[in-house]
């Protein structure tokens, strides 16, 4: 619980009430990290970058919108600032991949698929988490050809289950303007994911993973 009286302690630059703020929100930021950025990445660099952020420009927080909205706010500027820095479309290439043998088709080639299952012989349950995680690395390259407007509005409807109200609140935009980031982003994600992709599979295949 974040409240008034340690919002201002922090505005007033109190180091004590900053650590505060920081132990009762990091969990919150950190889980909007990795469902922002995705698997395989560096989460908690991130994290650190949201919370130097934080602390620079928490004096600015005058209260215009809730403290949680501006949170986020913050936690997606940077977290979409990592993104254009780290590159997107080299972020997850898997590097024991032989030259010329892309990544994505090694994974899902059958027959090593089926010599690895034999050799490990993981189970039943096994398998469907192998194929979530799998699942789940597919939906983040797909989500990497979104421009960081669009990203936010899938993440934040399809992953968060927050509105189109509440997404609006987050970005700074108005509501049509969050729908219509929204239907390029599922028309994109589908596109990409040859007709697979739908944001109800979207949730259960995180859930999963």
């Amino acid at each position: 619980m974040i409240d008034d009286a340690l919002l201002d302690q922090c505005r007033r630059g109190s180091e004590p009430a900053f650590r505060t703020l920081y132990y009762r929100t990091m969990p919150r930021v950190r889980a909007w990290v990795a469902r922002f950025i995705g698997p395989n990445a560096p989460v908690d660099d991130v994290v650190q970058d949201v919370f130097v952020q934080l602390h620079r420009s928490i004096a600015a927080f005058r209260g215009e919108a809730a403290f949680g909205t501006w949170l986020y706010r913050v936690t997606l500027n940077v977290a979409a600032s990592h993104l254009r820095r780290a590159g997107r479309d080299e972020r997850r290439l898997d590097r024991t991949a032989p030259a010329g043998e892309p990544a994505q088709e090694r994974r899902h080639d059958p027959a090593q698929r089926a010599g690895h299952d034999a050799a490990r012989d993981p189970g039943h349950d096994e398998e469907r988490r192998l194929q979530a995680r799998d699942d789940l690395r597919r939906l983040y390259r797909a989500l990497d050809t979104l421009s960081p407007d669009q990203r936010a509005a899938f993440v934040l409807y399809e992953l968060e289950g927050r509105s189109l109200q509440d997404i609006a609140a987050i970005t700074d935009c108005p509501v049509p303007t969050a729908a219509a980031r929204l239907r390029r982003a599922r028309s994109r994600i589908v596109e990409v994911l040859g007709g697979t992709g739908s944001g109800k599979r979207a949730r259960a295949t995180e859930d999963s993973a």
